[in-house]
């Protein structure tokens, strides 16, 4: 194990962590509020692997391809019936007929999981930013 700045760094086998971080169903409760009712429900979030990440896409013109086309492909690969652990949608069709609460919702929790848009490497890359500055500074300061 390793520091850097107030987060200890765990040491592990890349090739065996990496094959079983991908194969996880995390469970994840989704909230959303429809005519001023809140509701949640709990499902699980399949982890995907940088291929699958990728696949979600593969073979589809991007140039045409909308975000709402992209959040149903993400969900579909990836939100998962709590009970049953499958697929909580059979088809894209299938994920958009459900309310835009509940979309976001689930991609939301998707996005927690699998990190699409980049937040928690943002997120990590600042915090080991602002520890490496902090130690930077007390260096100098002790100058």
């Amino acid at each position: 194990n390793s520091t850097r700045g107030d987060s200890i760094m765990k040491k592990v086998d890349i090739l065996s962590f990496s094959t079983g971080s991908t194969a996880q169903l995390v469970e994840k409760q989704v909230e959303f509020t429809i005519d001023g009712e809140d509701f949640s429900s709990d499902v699980l979030v399949k982890r995907l692997s940088y291929d699958e990440s990728v696949g979600i896409t593969r073979g589809k013109n991007l140039d045409k391809l909308l975000m709402a086309d992209l959040v149903k492909m993400r969900i579909l690969a990836t939100i998962y019936n709590k009970d049953t652990q499958q697929p909580l949608f059979a088809s894209l069709d299938e994920v958009g007929k459900s309310a835009p609460q509940i979309m976001d919702a689930l991609h939301r929790a998707s996005d927690d999981v699998n990190d699409f848009v980049g937040k928690q490497q943002m997120k990590h890359l600042k915090k080991m930013n602002s520890g490496a500055n902090s130690s930077s500074t007390e260096s100098a300061d002790a100058q």
